[in-house]
């Protein structure tokens, strides 16, 4: 790309603002004004200068871009205003103007560079599989361009993701190929350093404490206590001697390591405590120094809520203390959290799954969580427990009497219609509740108007139904509209508009309803009837299942059949 000197920009300054697309121009200092966008890559890539300056100049690159319809300097002004501020609210939407816009540059390095971002900014979330996905697509295209160099720092980016997802061994390899970029660099770049680090931190978590030491010693003795990584790799030093259980050297090391790593938010602190931790309990024994050392990690993990695996070892370190020091209460709470912080890391990264829940579910570890609980089991917890098992148990009474009452409520009304049919000379089979209107009672004109059916059709199809239902055909099982049509010597429109405004439901309710007010006579009045199985009833009467049954007697009382035959039965006895 051409060096772009930007003496329109220094105009623009000059003057105090400009107006590109409603964005007002964002003043830098004088030294950062006439840069190339060469130069700005090697700024925005230089930890010493604040993210700040940074944003400005990506800002005004970006407005320039846009003043001159050049798509490619906008894409890559565009990466660069997200990569330098991750945590920025439309970081999310910008990613994806990225990717559309790079799409549509010729460019060694795009698309694959905005994939790369985006798998970036996951990682930054917390997806990591979302972030693998992108990272893998970004190695495809990148890969289709033949752009080497590229695909080597795209193993960096999928070697930490792996890390993060505990997939070792493909991690190490991406660490060890990403190293393949600066075999003609000097050793102690920041990115060559960075590798080392990663390689020996991997070896460590291996466990292969030999190898992670002779890695990192290579570099650590080339660089100065100036350097940024002089703590990182003082801090592999001291895990790596834990590791070897030479608990002096490892201990005297993390005690130099720690202050230089002291950061609110350092990843790497909450581990050097951790270890410094184990060293002062294997050496010296000394429980509660070493518990002070494993709290603060603790305390450094829960604010900045770190989950990541490597430290999940330090709640099984407290809960083993604590367990030592016979404090139950302190045993349990962090039993407790380690299921928490499983539980979060299953979530985030599934691939961890098995790998915490094979850990997590030792027989000693669940032994131990029983037996901390019963010993915690005292007057106090005892009495709580009572209190909330009587909570529930009157909950579950009063629900109870409740529906009991309701179903009461149902019944004696159900045994009040039938003594009035009863009175009246009826049968409660017959559907005297729904709108069965006489002909003769309403205006005749309006109704078949309405209806499109003529009165003699009407009257006929009415007194077949009223025959129907006095013959009990309604408890044929296989009875079908189209056939009961058929049978009435009509049409299956006009039956179901008959039987919608006369009886106020379709066929299929109609049906059952029919059959449940004979269930209802006859359960009352036939003891023999009521002694048959709820599948023998829902037979008899035309259902062909239980199930069917239960659920049409149910919408049609608000009883269960079963209900309704135990208190006619208990009417019955007394």
């Amino acid at each position: 790309m051409k060096r772009l000197i930007v003496f329109l920009l220094f105009i623009i300054l000059f003057k105090g603002k400009i107006e590109a697309q409603n964005h007002k121009l964002i003043i830098i200092p004088d030294s950062l004004k006439n840069i190339s966008f060469e130069k700005f890559e090697d700024i925005a890539n230089n930890l010493n200068i604040e993210k700040s300056i940074k944003s400005k100049i990506a800002n005004n690159f970006l407005l320039y871009s846009k003043s001159k319809n050049d798509q490619k300097l906008f894409v890559k002004s565009l990466y660069w205003k997200i990569r330098i501020n991750l945590d920025a609210n439309n970081v999310k939407n910008n990613i994806e103007l990225l990717l559309k816009a790079s799409n549509k540059i010729e460019d060694d390095e795009f698309p694959a560079k905005a994939h790369l971002l985006k798998s970036e900014y996951l990682m930054h979330i917390g997806l990591s599989k979302e972030s693998l996905g992108e990272a893998i697509i970004a190695e495809k295209l990148a890969k289709e361009k033949n752009n080497y160099k590229q695909c080597l720092l795209i193993k960096k980016q999928l070697g930490q993701i792996n890390f993060e997802l505990n997939n070792l061994d493909s991690a190490l390899q991406n660490f060890l190929d990403y190293k393949e970029l600066f075999k003609d660099e000097k050793e102690n770049s920041k990115e060559y350093l960075l590798t080392i680090f990663a390689i020996s931190n991997i070896y460590l978590t291996k466990n292969q404490p030999e190898i992670a030491l002779k890695i990192n010693e290579e570099s650590f003795n080339k660089i100065t206590k100036n350097n940024h990584f002089y703590k990182y790799f003082l801090l592999n030093r001291g895990v790596a001697y834990c590791l070897k259980k030479e608990y002096k050297k490892s201990i005297n090391i993390l005690k130099e390591a720690i202050p230089l790593l002291k950061t609110k938010t350092s990843f790497n602190l909450p581990l050097a405590y951790h270890y410094y931790g184990i060293s002062i309990l294997k050496k010296d024994k000394d429980l509660k120094k070493a518990n002070e050392m494993f709290l603060k990690a603790d305390s450094i993990i829960e604010s900045n809520k770190f989950y990541h695996f490597l430290y999940r070892n330090n709640f099984i370190e407290l809960i083993e203390v604590f367990k030592q020091r016979k404090d139950k209460e302190n045993q349990l709470k962090y039993l407790n959290k380690l299921i928490v912080f499983d539980s979060i890391l299953s979530k985030k990264n599934g691939q961890l799954t098995n790998i915490i829940s094979e850990k997590y579910e030792k027989p000693q570890l669940l032994e131990e969580k029983e037996k901390v609980i019963n010993e915690l089991k005292n007057e106090k917890l005892f009495n709580y427990l009572i209190i909330i098992i009587i909570v529930i148990g009157l909950s579950v009474i009063v629900k109870y009497n409740i529906k009991l009452r309701n179903d009461n409520k149902k019944f004696l009304l159900l045994i009040e219609q039938h003594n009035e049919l009863k009175k009246d000379g009826l049968k409660i089979e017959v559907d005297v509740n729904v709108k069965d209107k006489q002909v003769s009672e309403i205006d005749k004109s309006k109704e078949f108007k309405s209806l499109e059916i003529s009165e003699e059709l009407v009257n006929e199809i009415l007194e077949k139904l009223n025959k129907f239902e006095k013959n009990l055909a309604f408890l044929n099982p296989n009875i079908k509209q189209a056939d009961l049509a058929k049978e009435f010597a009509t049409n299956i429109n006009y039956l179901s508009k008959v039987i919608n405004f006369y009886k106020d439901k379709n066929f299929s309710q109609y049906l059952n309803d029919l059959r449940i007010d004979y269930v209802l006579t006859k359960i009352q009045e036939d003891k023999k009837f009521r002694n048959y199985t709820i599948k023998a009833i829902s037979e008899e009467c035309g259902f062909n299942t239980a199930e069917s049954f239960s659920k049409a007697f149910n919408n049609k009382t608000g009883i269960q059949p079963s209900f309704f035959i135990k208190k006619i039965q208990g009417l019955n006895e007394n």
